[in-house]
């Protein structure tokens, strides 16, 4: 829907990232090279919610994005940092 894969978050992923055991999202593991979300999400970037529901698993935040689709609306994620969380907006691909 909108050119990303995503993956749970790995005990890895925490300790690498710093990621507190608070924080709950996936991980952007692919984004394709046509995908508009290319230049506004990097892969390993942490993402908590998509369309203002919060996302613990990879099957979440698709149907999420795919909801927002079916409305033709695009795709806001949130996207968490140590220091501060921010809002990206992605267009899908119908």
């Amino acid at each position: 829907i909108i050119g990303v894969t995503f993956r749970p978050i790995s005990n890895a992923d925490r300790r690498r990232m710093r990621i507190p055991a608070s924080v709950k999202g996936v991980v952007v593991d692919e984004i394709e090279s046509r995908s508009d979300a290319l230049g506004k999400l990097t892969e390993g970037s942490v993402v908590t919610e998509v369309n203002f529901q919060s996302v613990e698993a990879p099957e979440q935040a698709i149907a999420a994005a795919e909801a927002a689709a079916k409305e033709g609306k695009p795709v806001l994620i949130q996207v968490w940092g140590p220091e501060t969380s921010e809002f990206v907006s992605v267009r899908t691909r119908r």
